[in-house]
């Protein structure tokens, strides 16, 4: 089935039961396969349970969906989907939306069901944007013998989910591929992301797990920014009923940040850890209780942690604190391998509930503890953020008694030329004059060419004499007078461009 339009098509299912839309299905006892469904318009918009299907319930195989658009708006159970429920193959799902693709409430939906025979071609986006709110989900389960289809995504600006089901809390904004059923043996799809900004908002989670026999499938996203907030996170985790093994996660970024309750998670419940691998051009942060984990319970065995980054910050929290664990319960745990320029915040020891404290734990209860391993230009440059001081330094506090403390033995010395001025405005003072390795303060009441210094009066000595005899003196002061005419003298007068030194008035203190 092909459908074409210029402008917009809209498909409005009136929140009705019955289901209003475009299907290409194969129905239970029939066989046969379905033919797809090619749509091409501007705007395609499907709101109030409105649907596009692709399904095949009987013997035959599914067919793909393929949607080609600037603007696709899935709102209020919008449903796009391509399932194999009977014994056929699943199709896929081909999105191309120039501009945005938003799911509010909605879904898009790729399942192998149990009598399916084939496996998966998955979802596959390609967009500007993909926005994903209220509970909108991305998702292709497996329930049966075959593996669950991939997610594929390329967004060339922003890839975001944000909050959960008004409706249905426990339902948030997500992607997951999962391997549903104990008895299943198909393994859970992979989740690749490719965007400039990637974000994760009020719960919204990215999940590949296993409650079956298979293995969960590997999550991995590339982006410039990755921003976790308020318990949102990817997780590739192997649960409680699983055979199988925990994905593994790659994050490659420029930055990556982790806040309230956000998290990073390999963890597993009966097989193996996952792999956490981050690749960090810049900084990894962590705030208020903040997780990255590839945690083993039971008798399970840690997962591995591989981090490169130019600086990881952990700041202080309250409750658990941000912790960095691949630590294992009867099992051995996992290592941890960290490559940065600085670590700030985190310390290695036991991540207990409630400690308040960040840490690094590869430790194991009652198996082989892992290895932490920090690559880093110091050995021991794990640093913890320090706290500025309130206390604010008084100049003239410090100062006053730098010579008052032994007024004997105390002095300073100035020799040279240049120094910095007392103030910007100030001129900068020359020569300065030293008379027995003591800087000498002028008394400007002092006639002609005496001047004293500590109550002491000394007669200035001219520098040379001309040939008749008269002495030459160095100009040490200058007067301007009524008239306007300028006068140097021999002894310091009192103006701002004194070539003597003044000394604080504290260092003629005696004891």
């Amino acid at each position: 089935m092909e459908i074409r339009a210029s402008d917009t098509i809209k498909i409005d299912g009136d929140n009705s039961n019955t289901a209003t839309g475009v299907f290409s299905d194969v129905n239970t006892d029939a066989e046969g396969n379905a033919g797809g469904v090619t749509i091409s318009t501007a705007n395609l918009n499907l709101t109030n349970g409105g649907l596009v299907d692709a399904s095949t319930f009987g013997n035959g195989d599914a067919g793909d969906i393929n949607i080609t658009t600037v603007n696709l708006s899935l709102t209020q159970r919008g449903f796009v989907g391509a399932s194999a429920v009977g014994s056929g193959d699943p199709g896929g799902i081909f999105i191309v939306a120039e501009d945005t693709i938003s799911l509010d409430n909605s879904i898009i939906r790729n399942a192998t069901e149990t009598m399916a025979v084939g496996n998966s071609e998955g979802i596959n986006i390609t967009t500007d944007r993909l926005l994903v709110t209220n509970g909108g989900q991305i998702i292709t389960p497996t329930f049966g013998q075959v593996d669950g289809g991939d997610v594929n995504i390329t967004a060339f600006t922003e890839v975001s989910f944000d909050g959960v089901n008004p409706s249905r809390p426990t339902a948030p904004s997500s992607i997951f591929t999962i391997v549903n059923d104990p008895d299943t043996e198909g393994n859970g799809g992979d989740i690749n992301i490719t965007t400039d900004i990637f974000s994760l908002s009020d719960g919204a989670l990215l999940t590949s797990g296993t409650n079956g026999i298979g293995d969960a499938g590997n999550i991995t996203i590339n982006a410039t920014n990755v921003s976790f907030t308020s318990g949102s996170g990817i997780q590739s985790d192997s649960n409680s009923t699983a055979q199988g093994n925990a994905g593994n996660l790659t994050v490659q970024a420029d930055s990556v940040s982790l806040d309230n309750n956000s998290q990073i998670s390999a963890s597993t419940r009966s097989s193996g850890g996952g792999i956490i691998n981050l690749q960090i051009a810049e900084d990894l942060t962590l705030r208020n209780n903040s997780l990255i984990s590839a945690e083993a319970f039971n008798n399970a065995n840690g997962g591995n942690l591989e981090i490169d980054a130019r600086f990881i910050v952990a700041f202080p929290s309250d409750g658990n604190g941000n912790d960095i664990i691949a630590s294992a319960e009867q099992g051995d745990g996992g290592n941890i391998n960290i490559t940065a320029e600085a670590l700030f915040g985190l310390e290695e020891r036991p991540a207990t509930l409630g400690n308040g404290t960040n840490d690094l734990d590869a430790s194991s209860e009652f198996g082989l503890s892992g290895n932490v391993t920090l690559n880093l230009p110091d050995a021991n440059n794990i640093q913890e953020t320090g706290e500025l001081s309130t206390n604010v330094v008084d100049i003239e506090t410090v100062t006053s008694g730098a010579c008052a403390a032994d007024a004997e033995a105390s002095g300073l010395v100035i020799q040279g030329k240049g120094g910095v001025p007392p103030t910007p405005v100030s001129p900068l003072s020359a020569d300065v004059l030293i008379d027995d390795e003591k800087p000498m303060t002028p008394n400007l009441s002092q006639p002609q060419n005496q001047y004293s210094t500590q109550n002491i009066t000394h007669q200035i000595q001219p520098v040379a004499y001309k040939d008749n005899g008269e002495p030459i003196y160095i100009a040490r002061g200058v007067i301007k007078q009524a008239d306007g005419n300028v006068i140097l003298t021999a002894y310091p007068t009192g103006n701002n461009a004194t070539r003597t030194p003044r000394d604080a008035a504290n260092c003629h203190q005696t004891k």
